[in-house]
């Protein structure tokens, strides 16, 4: 992971079973929720940086679409001021590269940058971003969720539900960050992780078919510990 000197804030909801729906109220959407698309055209070696005003904890999305292969991330705004200097795409919040990238996370109250950048040809790139305060948590049987604070490097940890000690049961896990974390589900009775996520700040994001979030997992028999890592 890229060193920083910030913690990782991050909210985390356990649902067993049930699903959840990232959406305003009926009624609020013009309050809570901001999309913006936009078409820019780079020439090789440049970059755009698209300024996203973030006014309370939001789940901000983005998805970026090239003709060729582009750099694309979101940063702070002395991440951008580094990168005008650097070129280090790496030096972010989140980044990937590929002619169609896509991601969301938890992002506190400030001003960030989703920023796209040509290195090698001319671009004709297509942004769209999402920004959304409301977080509807629907249709659970059995819910927790918490805003955590993880310190850099540092690791949290959650008992799950004690009903696998006897028989299997399925979890969901939804988490959004403002930093990578990683996610991991531990058995403590055979003491062998049954479940590690890649390096994310949104558990499972995917836009196709459809937008969806989070990890399903089936659990056997057994005395299970959610660990996520800074």
């Amino acid at each position: 992971m890229t060193d920083r000197l910030g913690p990782a804030f991050l909210l985390v909801i356990l649902l067993l079973p049930a699903f959840v729906a990232v959406q305003p109220p009926p009624g609020a959407r013009a309050q809570s929720e901001t999309q913006n698309e936009f078409v820019n055209v780079l020439p090789a070696g440049y970059f755009n940086a698209t300024a996203i005003a973030v006014t309370a904890p939001s789940i901000v999305g983005y998805v970026t679409k090239g003709n060729v292969s582009l750099d694309t991330a979101f940063m702070d705004g002395q991440q951008v001021a580094a990168f005008s200097q650097t070129g280090d795409v790496t030096d972010s919040i989140f980044h990937q590269g590929g002619d169609g990238n896509y991601n969301a996370l938890l992002a506190a109250p400030g001003t960030y940058y989703l920023v796209v950048y040509a290195p090698s040809a001319p671009a004709n790139v297509t942004e769209l971003y999402t920004v959304n305060a409301n977080i509807d948590l629907r249709n659970s049987t059995t819910s927790v969720g918490e805003l955590i604070t993880i310190q850099p490097g540092g690791l949290f940890s959650i008992p799950l539900h004690v009903e696998t000690l006897g028989s299997s049961s399925e979890v969901d896990i939804l988490g959004a960050s403002t930093e990578i974390v990683q996610y991991q589900v531990f058995d403590n009775t055979t003491g062998q992780a049954v479940f590690t996520s890649p390096e994310v700040t949104m558990t499972n994001f995917t836009v196709s078919p459809t937008v969806s979030a989070g990890y399903n997992l089936t659990l056997g028999r057994g005395l299970y510990i959610l660990y996520i890592q800074d």
